[in-house]
């Protein structure tokens, strides 16, 4: 068993891709993963850079990595660039060895070359206790998530789907800054929902009040237990629009795709899923922790409900 001090740690490039897609698909048994959907995540997307640190031993193999995206988050009238930490994975041959924190803090050191030093994470039960024992996070407010039963059977009506965003829509409709929730300008939006790869479909579904096209709604599929479920990737209109009438329009595209019931997450733009007939409210489902770049900021996350979409994360 190799010692991590005779391991190399480095921040990855795009010719390590092929590298990192074997690693995750042989120690984190995901035969599916694709070098597209990681080159796409990692290295396509627009804004700041994602921190991807991989660790390499003497063989030059890789065993060991950690990723990051970065967001802009609207914090207290201002836009403030939040880390949020996803995968972290090392081989069965080093572990035990040290290695995850020096892939961890290697990672947290791109971002402060990027003037990016607050965190917001979702780890698994796994990573959690490290994340709190060794990084200095704490506790955040788990955002809750609202399920939505839906129509079955000869019941389910039949939805059009758009391929494109219509741009004029899209342009004033992206870029909106609500408290606590990501700004998703236009770029972003065409990147995450367009440009996506093929093993990440998602649906497009236009809103209308009467016949104006006022926003669109963006869904994906998966499946739980055997039944498929709908999740609410996004949903942005036009500034001012009252999101209310447009609830049910959402969930006749989810039952449209057979879905037996639509997820969203806790958002504030999103209340009207929460407020509408047989919702039913999931609670502390994630273990969401946060980090400061002091003691103040690690307070002020803490007491915090953010606001989410599944398209935010790497769940779907």
């Amino acid at each position: 068993m190799q010692k991590s001090d005779d391991i190399r740690v480095y921040e990855a490039q795009r010719t390590d891709v092929p590298r990192i897609k074997e690693l995750i698909r042989i120690e984190n048994d995901e035969p599916g993963i694709t070098e597209t959907y990681l080159d796409w995540w990692y290295f396509q997307a627009p804004g700041s850079r994602p921190s991807v640190v991989i660790a390499e031993n003497g063989q030059d193999q890789l065993v060991g990595m950690t990723t990051m995206r970065n967001f802009p988050l609207w914090h207290r009238g201002q836009v403030v660039q939040m880390a949020m930490p996803q995968k972290v994975l090392t081989a069965e041959s080093v572990r035990g060895k040290g290695l995850f924190g020096r892939l961890y803090r290697a990672a947290e050191a791109v971002n402060a070359g990027q003037n990016v030093v607050n965190f917001l994470a979702f780890p698994n039960l796994v990573a959690r206790p490290i994340y709190l024992a060794k990084f200095s996070y704490v506790v955040g407010q788990s955002p809750d998530i609202w399920l939505i039963p839906l129509p079955m059977g000869a019941l389910r009506p039949r939805v059009k789907l758009h391929e494109r965003f219509d741009r004029a829509v899209l342009a004033a409709a992206a870029g909106q800054k609500v408290e606590n929730t990501f700004v998703k300008d236009a770029e972003y939006l065409i990147w995450r929902y367009e440009q996506n790869p093929l093993e990440k479909p998602v649906y497009k579904v236009g809103l209308y009040r009467g016949d104006t096209l006022v926003g669109y709604a963006v869904l994906a599929t998966t499946v739980k237990r055997g039944i498929l479920l709908a999740c609410l990737m996004d949903m942005f209109c036009l500034p001012g629009e009252d999101m209310r009438p447009l609830v049910g329009q959402v969930k006749r595209a989810a039952a449209s795709l057979g879905a037996y019931a639509l997820l969203t997450l806790e958002h504030p733009q999103l209340v009207c899923f929460r407020d509408t007939w047989m919702t039913y409210t999931v609670k502390n489902r994630f273990n969401f922790i946060v980090k400061g770049q002091d003691a103040q900021w690690a307070e002020d996350l803490a007491g915090r409900r953010f606001g989410f979409t599944f398209g935010d994360l790497d769940f779907i």
